[in-house]
């Protein structure tokens, strides 16, 4: 029944509807939770239900989702490692390994690439193909991506002063490219690190 009522209001939303002239298109998500199976309270009850109903925004809109429990945890992880990202800077948690790029006629090290990975202090290491598109997502990529260029020129310095010249690949996200302040954050790295920007 319940059903039966989300979908005649998915259809009644197909239509436009017209305000002080204007033709408005709406698309609706709808979530649901049912009593008592996912909770016996009006909280439990409501924050099932926005958790289908971030289900059936992600299904593409214009969708109804039930919530299941598999669903909650999976969200549950999702916002606690958003929160945990927040505070990965400040809390010392991203570490940077660099592959190296190897002359195969000689077999020299011609330089290395800054690979970016997070260390959480509970779940150990996360894989960048988790949260990097939730650093992306939430607006977190640029000062997590001016970190490791900072880190990969003093590590650079580091290593040109040990005698050793290796080129440092850094990659950059494409919010980090269409970002204002790219060109000035590489200035700044780059004088306040020391590094020949050559080597960069």
């Amino acid at each position: 029944e319940i059903e039966n009522v989300a979908q005649h209001i998915l259809r009644a939303f197909r239509q436009s509807f017209f305000i002080d002239g204007f033709e408005i298109f709406s698309t609706v998500s709808i979530g649901i939770s049912l009593f008592p199976e996912h909770g016996r309270d009006v909280i439990s009850l409501v924050q099932h239900a926005d958790v289908a109903m971030f289900d059936a925004k992600e299904c593409g809109k214009n969708q109804l989702r039930f919530y299941h429990d598999e669903q909650g945890s999976q969200r549950y992880e999702r916002f606690s490692l958003v929160n945990d990202l927040r505070r990965a800077l400040e809390k010392d948690e991203f570490r940077i390994f660099y592959q190296p790029q190897i002359d195969a006629r000689t077999g020299n090290v011609m330089g290395v690439e800054a690979l970016l990975r997070w260390q959480h202090s509970e779940a150990g290491m996360i894989s960048p193909a988790k949260f990097i598109p939730l650093a992306e997502e939430q607006g977190l990529i640029v000062p997590i991506g001016e970190w490791v260029l900072e880190q990969a020129c003093k590590d650079g310095t580091f290593w040109h002063e040990q005698g050793m010249e290796l080129r440092i690949g850094v990659n950059i996200a494409g919010q980090q490219i269409m970002h204002e302040s790219l060109l000035p954050t590489v200035r700044r790295v780059v004088r306040e690190s020391g590094i020949s920007p050559a080597l960069l």
